[in-house]
C-alpha cells in the first residue's frame, strides 16, 4: 500500500496482510500473490477492465514470476534469478539489470 501510494498508483495488486491495530500479525487474507495465482489475479483484473494481457507489461525477478511473463505481450525479467534468466533468453525475453 505504500508502495502503491508513494508511486500514485491507481490500483495495484499484492498479497493482502493482516494488520491489527497498526500491528502486523503475521496472517494473510485471501491468497498470496505468487506464481500461477499472480497470473489469475491479473487475469481477472485485466477482465473487469477491459484491458489485455497481449497488450499488457509485466515486470518480474523471479522463476514464479514466469507464469505471468509468459502471458503478456511485453515480458521483461529485472535483475532475474538465474532461472529466470535462462527462461527469459530461452523466450526471447529483455533481461533488465539494475545496480542497487
Amino acid at each position: 500500500y505504500k508502495l502503491a501510494k508513494y508511486l500514485r498508483a491507481v490500483d495495484y495488486l499484492s498479497t493482502k496482510l493482516d494488520n491489527k491495530e497498526g500491528v502486523y500479525t503475521g496472517n494473510i487474507f485471501g491468497e498470496i500473490m505468487y506464481g500461477e495465482q499472480k497470473l489469475l489475479a491479473v487475469k481477472k483484473y485485466i477482465e473487469s477492465k477491459d484491458y489485455s494481457l497481449k497488450n499488457s507489461w509485466a515486470y518480474g525477478d523471479h522463476d514464479s514470476d514466469a507464469y505471468l511473463l509468459s502471458k503478456v505481450g511485453h515480458p521483461f525479467a529485472v535483475n532475474p534469478s538465474s532461472k529466470l534468466k535462462h527462461i527469459a533468453i530461452k523466450n526471447n525475453w529483455p533481461v533488465l539489470k539494475f545496480k542497487l
